[in-house]
This record gives structure tokens, sequence and C-alpha cells, in this order.
């Protein structure tokens, strides 16, 4: 709708080296300067691809899902999943950081993480995420935003801040707005 060019490749299986090829073959007929994936399997690709047309990988950490000592805890009929996990960010993913021109960091943990794993300094730029809140005092900005919003000062506010996907799982938030609801409980 906006006139932009999309490609839509389909990545079958774990490793499709079609999908590689029209990737590849995407980029150099679009013309692109930079690529900017996220998940691992998009990293993957782009840095194949990125590689052997020279163009440079900008790479994003959200964040690390489990450690060493984490998985040790994950019952075993998950450990499949997990395991996979696991091997993508303790060995995959600081592979391929290590190889990005850019890596974006969110926050001053995640900096000294990638740090930890090898990603040159030179490389990583930290962009801190939020807004600085400091100039109002919590009951001044609920007050005002109960106003704005016309919320009386007894229902209780519940929010969520985040992408919607299955991992974050907003649908368990709703089921239990609805269950205090079901209680006669003055939520919005």
């Amino acid at each position: 709708r906006l006139g932009l060019p999309l490609s839509e490749i389909v990545v079958s299986g774990r490793l499709s080296v079609g999908a590689l090829l029209r990737l590849r073959r995407a980029v150099a007929d679009m013309g692109i300067h930079v690529l900017h994936p996220h998940a691992y399997k998009a990293e993957f690709y782009c840095w194949l691809a990125g590689a052997a047309l020279g163009v440079p990988l900008v790479g994003e950490v959200h964040g690390w899902a489990m450690s060493q000592a984490d998985w040790r805890q994950v019952p075993l009929f998950d450990r499949q999943h997990d395991l996979m996990l696991l091997f993508y960010e303790q060995k995959l993913q600081p592979f391929l950081l290590r190889r990005m021109s850019r890596v974006l960091v969110l926050t001053r943990e995640h900096l000294a993480r990638a740090i930890e794993l090898g990603v040159s300094s030179e490389r990583l730029r930290f962009l801190p995420r939020g807004h600085d809140l400091g100039q109002l005092t919590a009951a001044q900005g609920r007050k005002n935003w109960r106003a704005a919003l016309q919320i009386p000062e007894e229902t209780l506010i519940i929010g969520t801040v985040g992408r919607l996907s299955s991992e974050k799982d907003q649908q368990q938030l709703l089921r239990a707005v609805a269950a205090l609801r079901a209680q006669r409980v003055d939520v919005t």
C-alpha cells in the first residue's frame, strides 16, 4: 500500500538453500544497503546473504531468555525446544553478533553481556529505551491520567507494554482481568 517493494521468502525446515538464494537475489535486485534482521533464522540467513554481497548487517539484542543454569532447571520433556534455544543463545547468536557491522543494545546489562560474548565495543551502540518520568510525581501523574481518561479513583488499572506475540501471553492478562470482573472488581 505504501509503494515499498516487498519480497516474501519462506524458509521451510531448519536450513533452506533455496531461501538463501532467493534472499540474496532480493537483496541484490532491490539494491538493499543494510540488513537488519530479527530472530535467529533471519539473522543467520541475512548474515550469509549479506556476507556474499558485501551488505552490512545490523543486529539488535532484545535479551537472553535463558542461561546454562536456567536450562538445567527445565523439565526433561521441554528440553528439546529449550536445547535449541540454549544453542542459539550460547553459540549461534554470539557467533553472529561478533560478525555484524553494528549491534544495537537496549540496556546496560545487554551491553555488558555482548562485550562478554566478544562483540567489539566499536561495533556496539547503546540505545536506551523508555522515558525520563522524573519530572512527574507519581501521585500527580496518576491523577492527571485518570482525569484525562475519565477513570474513577477507585478503579483498578491494569496494563501491559509489549508487542503482541505468543510468548508475551497477553491472553493470560485478559483472562485475569475477566476473572477480576467476574468477582465484581472495578477494573479497566
